[in-house]
This record gives C-alpha cells, sequence and structure tokens, in this order.
C-alpha cells in the first residue's frame, strides 16, 4: 500500500492494524497536510454487515461538530472494492496505552479527561447518535499547547444512527472486533436488549473512569457469559474501597452511572460533567452547555457604563470647588473687615499708667490771703480726641453743659482703631497768691 494514491492522499507509511483494517499514514501531495487513511479489510469487505458498520463511523463522525471529535476530511472506495476513510492525523496515545504505561490517574487528572468525552458525547446524543462501543482504546489523548490532555473519541462503527435513517447493527460479542470487548458493555448492551439509549453509553463511561480511577474495572471474567452475569446482577465495589486517595463524593459519582437500571442513573452526560466538575480543573474541557450566540452576549459583556456617570462626577467635583472658593471668599471678608485702614500708622507712644501728679499744695493761708477775695480756679485744659474714620466711628454720649468732661466715658469697640497720636498738652501751673 505504501506510494499509493486514496483520493487526493498518497500513503507514506503505516500507522497500525486493528480488527477490521489497518491505518496509514498519507500526506496531501500539493498541500502537504498530513491525514489518516483507514482502510477495510478485502476479506470483510465482501460482507455487508461489515461494510455498513465501516460506513457508520464516517457518517457519525461527520454529523457531529465537535472539537473532541476526530474529522472525517474524505471517504471512498479502493480498486479492489474495500472503502476507506481519510481522517485527521493525531499525534498522541490511546488511554488505554496511558493505563498500560502509567497505571491509575490522579483523581483531578481522570474527572478532566472523563468530563472531556462526556462534552463530546453529549453533542453526539444530541445529533441522535448513541457510540455503544467506549472503551480506553476508543479514547485518543493529544495535549495543547499547555500541556494538557484532550480527548478525541474515535470509531463510532457500531453507533446507532437514530436521526440519519440507518438500520440497527446487530450486535456481536466476539472480542477483537469493532465493537472491542464486553468488560465496558452496559447490562441492556449485555442482555441484548433491542432499545439502547444514550444512557448505555453513561455507563460505558462509568466503566472508564472506574479503571482510570482505581487501576482496574469493576468486573472481570475470562469468559462472555460470567461477566455479562456480573454487568446485571453483580455490584461494584465502591472505588473508594480500591483506592482511599479517592473523594467519598467522587466515589458516589461513579457508582450512579453504573447504576444496573438506565433510570437510576445520569439522565444525560451533561448531568455526568456537572457532577464531574468539583474535580476538574479550570481549563478542562469545554462546558457541556451549547454553545450561546456571540451575538447576544458580547454587547452585554462591552456595553460602556452609562454617558451621565462621568459629568456627574465632574459636577460634584466643581461644586465642592466653588463651595470651598465662596467659604475661603467670607473667611477673608470677614478677616479683612477686623482690619483698620490706618494699620500701617506708626503705633503711638505708650501711655504712662502711673496716676497723674496732683497739683503742689497752696500755702497755709495767712491774715492777708484771707481777707483777700478767693479767684476762681483756672479751668482745666481739654486734650482733643482725634475722631476715628467715618466708617468706624463709636457713638459716644454728648456731655451736659454742667458735666465736666474728664467725668465723661468714652466707649470704643473692642477692635477700634488707634488713636492718631496728639503731642501732650502743657498745663499751666497755678500762680499762688
Amino acid at each position: 500500500m505504501i506510494g499509493k494514491t486514496v483520493g487526493n492522499y498518497r500513503i507514506v507509511g503505516r500507522l497500525g492494524e486493528g480488527g477490521m483494517g489497518e491505518v496509514f499514514l498519507a500526506a496531501h501531495p500539493e498541500l502537504g497536510r498530513k491525514a489518516a487513511v483507514k482502510i477495510l479489510r478485502e476479506d470483510l469487505a465482501r460482507g455487508s454487515e461489515h461494510v455498513q458498520r465501516f460506513l457508520n463511523e464516517a457518517r457519525a463522525a461527520d454529523s457531529i461538530n465537535h472539537p473532541a471529535i476526530v474529522k472525517v476530511l474524505d471517504m471512498g472506495t479502493m480498486p479492489s472494492g474495500a472503502p476507506y476513510i481519510v481522517m485527521e492525523l493525531l499525534e498522541g496515545e490511546t488511554l488505554g496505552a496511558r493505563l498500560q504505561r502509567c497505571g491509575r490517574f490522579d483523581p483531578r487528572a481522570a474527572a478532566d479527561i472523563i468530563a472531556c468525552a462526556a462534552d463530546a458525547l453529549a453533542a453526539a446524543h444530541a445529533a441522535g447518535i448513541v457510540h455503544r462501543d467506549l472503551k480506553p482504546d476508543n479514547l485518543f489523548l493529544i495535549q495543547d499547547t499547555g500541556g494538557k490532555d484532550v480527548v478525541k473519541v474515535l470509531d463510532f462503527g457500531i453507533a446507532k444512527l437514530g436521526n440519519l435513517g440507518q438500520k440497527r447493527v446487530s450486535l456481536q460479542t466476539r472480542t477483537g472486533v469493532i465493537m472491542g470487548t464486553p468488560v465496558y458493555m452496559s447490562p441492556e448492551l449485555c442482555s441484548g436488549a433491542r432499545q439502547v439509549d444514550h444512557r448505555s453509553d453513561v455507563y460505558s463511561l462509568g466503566i472508564i473512569l472506574y479503571e482510570m480511577l482505581c487501576g482496574e474495572p469493576p468486573f472481570q471474567s475470562e469468559g462472555f457469559g460470567e461477566l455479562a452475569h456480573l454487568h446485571l446482577s453483580a455490584a461494584p465495589t465502591p472505588p473508594r474501597e480500591r483506592n482511599p486517595d479517592i473523594p467519598e463524593a467522587l466515589s458516589a459519582v461513579v457508582l450512579r452511572a453504573l447504576a444496573k437500571a438506565p433510570t437510576a442513573r445520569f439522565a444525560s452526560m451533561a448531568e455526568l460533567g456537572a457532577a464531574l466538575a468539583p474535580w476538574t480543573s479550570s481549563a478542562s474541557a469545554p462546558s457541556i452547555r451549547r454553545p450561546v450566540r456571540v451575538q447576544a452576549t458580547v454587547p452585554m459583556a462591552v456595553a460602556p457604563p452609562p454617558a451621565r456617570s462621568t459629568p456627574t462626577i465632574r459636577r460634584r467635583g466643581w461644586l465642592v470647588v466653588a463651595s470651598a472658593l465662596v467659604v475661603a471668599g467670607f473667611g477673608g471678608a470677614y478677616l479683612w473687615s477686623l482690619r483698620s485702614p490706618t494699620a500701617a500708622a506708626p503705633e503711638p507712644a505708650p501711655r504712662s499708667s502711673a496716676p497723674r501728679s496732683a497739683p503742689p499744695a497752696a500755702p497755709p493761708p495767712t491774715a492777708e490771703s484771707a481777707a483777700a477775695p478767693a479767684a476762681p480756679p483756672p479751668a482745666a485744659a481739654e486734650i482733643p480726641t482725634p475722631s476715628p474714620p467715618a466708617a468706624h466711628r463709636p457713638f459716644a454720649p454728648v456731655p451736659s453743659p454742667g458735666e465736666s468732661r474728664s467725668t465723661t466715658t468714652r466707649r470704643r469697640p473692642q477692635h477700634a482703631p488707634a488713636p492718631a497720636v496728639v503731642p501732650p498738652v502743657k498745663r499751666h501751673e497755678p500762680v499762688p497768691l
């Protein structure tokens, strides 16, 4: 087969061999893109049943638009009559190979992988497709740019294509063919039930999760009859009893997925993925929820704040500044009103606080002075008082004609301006007679 052309691809190498065919490495001669080509064995190509199963894989994978489902690029028939499928080339390993190489998984790593597979199978169930052949060899692990495992679901060969108008494919239980070993079969598949729905995949995925956590599947036997009996009637050992590192709640999730009655299991893969959410990482598989239209979410995410929020903040800022200016203005005016226009004038000389000296006492009267009439006392010299400015002139009562000015009390406000400097008036000494 090396060097032959299959469709638009040329076979350049051999990748592996399965129960129904071989897988080759191919390359596009013009684009250089690599792909995997799966060719049905010639001895099986003569049977219509095997051909139908082989083509089911291409139809099922092509009808599911999900990143965790392997993509089908082309399909056709070789000159020998054997059909082929051209699929995207995956670089990694199957989950079965990882289990053989590394053994059981950490609970969080196992929850991430099963949650990713559950999301892909939820998309298949929404399209009316039931896989019916889930096993570790049909879950392919590749690493993303961050080094985390991403699952690709393979091999829909015996899938039930409910919405594609295909006839139900008869189930065969021989180990080594495309449906895999009976270790991962649901009780309804083991009993040969004619009605098998998506809850059969929930059971099979629960078996895979059990093996990832404990290192081995819950039921093992060399014969198919005994193994089918265990699936139908035996209760699985709780995972926590085999691995104490498993959280109790996660162990309960596994046991619910392995319920014998389909009605006692998770109703959908979405419910199983939601139950595993507490143990999945934040960057695990895409959400189980269906995609939301971008035009309905983007405007809500980037909606700007209300246009009047900024002017409101600016108005409040201006009001605070204006209020501060007004208060400062009133305070300055009040302080300025307390100042005198003559504040720059020189301070008057301080007056002596000592009491004025009394005039000298008159000599004792003599006979001559007693006979002479007494002279009237000289009038006291008046000291002129400067008048304050009109704006600050205090009110003072006017003395009556018979009242001495010395007894008049001048009332001056507490902050009255200082009087102008007036030179002292020289008093006339009385002349003794």
